[in-house]
């Protein structure tokens, strides 16, 4: 996938991310599931495309982004950065090697914005699913969804019969401690009904990180607790117990 084809995903998946929010509530089971399924079927395509992308650029892109560099030498090179460290002498690379240099900045500035948005729309469907079961009262609510390595769990019911319960989302194990007050928070108490929300990646979204394959060798989890409002709720406590 070249990194113009990597761009235009961006903005479908905000397209996608629009209307879910507008129509989200009005859609009918069969067309948000169907949405969940391909959603979660393009993540797991996406974040392995990236990784290519970073490991194997096309010869197209190494082109096309020697061509942006040479055209836009003086705005690129010719100004002091904030940071000495971002200093680049592209004086002493060869041309293959300064094509290499830009499209890897360029994947990974491609690589953020695509994983970003990634994790934005399945947010936005995972509020509209649990909005959706609340607004109909079908509570408590459970929903699991898994396609091509990628999967989203839901769990809403009151906190102390989700404190202590064991979620599960492909490998991961995420268990809020039990009993509620050992969540830190004023915000939730035993009968405050609380959603978890849990998506994980087989493949890590985060491959524009700086030496990732040495960093990071597994996939990845996000997880988080949101009131019935969908709004986040912040707990600080020590990660070893809750994973």
């Amino acid at each position: 996938m070249n990194q113009n084809s990597q761009q235009q995903i961006v903005t479908i998946l905000n397209n996608t991310n629009s209307y879910l929010q507008a129509n989200g509530m009005t859609m009918t089971e069969a067309q948000i599931n169907d949405t969940s399924n391909s959603l979660l079927s393009i993540a797991s395509s996406l974040t392995s495309a990236l990784q290519v992308a970073l490991n194997n650029p096309l010869s197209s892109d190494l082109a096309a982004n020697l061509n942006y560099a040479t055209t836009n030498y003086n705005d690129l090179y010719n100004v002091l950065p904030s940071d000495p460290d971002n200093i680049v002498y592209v004086e002493e690379m060869s041309s293959d090697e300064w094509a290499a240099y830009v499209t890897n900045m360029m994947q990974k500035s491609i690589a953020k914005t695509l994983a970003n948005q990634l994790a934005t729309t399945l947010d936005t469907l995972e509020s509209t699913l649990a909005a959706r079961a609340i607004a109909t009262g079908n509570l408590p609510y459970y929903y699991s969804n898994y396609a091509d390595g990628t999967g989203m769990v839901i769990a809403i019911d009151d906190a102390s019969y989700l404190v202590g319960t064991p979620q599960m989302c492909d490998e991961w194990n995420f268990t809020l401690p039990s009993p509620v007050t050992h969540l830190n928070t004023n915000l939730i108490t035993e009968t405050t009904l609380i959603q978890i929300g849990l998506i994980c990646y087989r493949t890590n979204p985060r491959t524009y990180a700086d030496n990732f394959d040495m960093l990071i060798t597994s996939g990845a989890l996000e997880a988080h607790i949101k009131d019935e409002n969908q709004n986040l709720i912040e707990l600080v406590m020590d990660l070893s117990k809750v994973l």
